[in-house]
């Protein structure tokens, strides 16, 4: 039989349970029929297990960074944490409203908000960049909702220093209607996130 078929091994226990883990498998080879196998060389239990110890030694603090950042990534709590402050977020768009800088309540009114804002704009940051590390540039990159993802958050940063002077701004004894009308405008691309 001419065709090479991929063989799967199950481990099994001692009473035929499935039980996960590795399978280690060595082969022998011949070029022709007429030639003898190679011979498999003897293998000790020390040396599998200092193989496996090399193994678990070539993972530097990148790699082990970069694995929690992949389960990180890869996480429902992540997922659902991040589900949760869009929604959140739509609620404070949906939320802003014009009012009349004089009044104090609109003051406190759009500070909360502007401080909201930033506290959304460091989360998605930070969820960019588990994302972007946990999973690499190739495969974040390959999800078209990750490239969007981060012209979202790439414009909400950018937005930053506005959403700064105008906490500035309200912070003020008095503020500057005129000032922190035009700080809190931005670019007007907050309204993408």
């Amino acid at each position: 039989d001419d065709d090479i078929d991929d063989k799967w091994y199950e481990l099994l226990d001692g009473e035929g349970r499935m039980m996960e883990g590795a399978v280690r498998v060595r082969t022998q080879w011949r070029r022709t029929d007429g030639e003898e196998w190679t011979p498999i060389p003897e293998v000790d239990d020390d040396d599998i297990d200092d193989e496996m110890n090399g193994e678990e030694e070539e993972l530097t603090n990148w790699g082990w960074f970069r694995f929690v950042m992949f389960v990180a990534a890869e996480s429902k709590l992540l997922s659902d944490t991040t589900i949760f402050v869009i929604f959140l977020n739509v609620v404070a768009m949906a939320w802003d409203n014009e009012c009349d800088l004089i009044d104090a309540s609109c003051v406190e009114f759009k500070l909360v908000l502007e401080q909201a804002n930033l506290v959304f704009t460091i989360f998605f940051t930070i969820e960019l960049l588990i994302k972007l590390v946990g999973l690499g540039p190739l495969i974040y990159f390959k999800d078209a909702s990750n490239t969007f993802d981060m012209f979202i958050v790439v414009t909400s940063v950018v937005e930053i220093p506005a959403t700064v002077s105008a906490l500035y701004c309200f912070h003020l004894p008095v503020p500057d209607v005129k000032t922190c009308v035009s700080d809190t405008a931005g670019s007007g691309l907050s309204g993408l996130r």
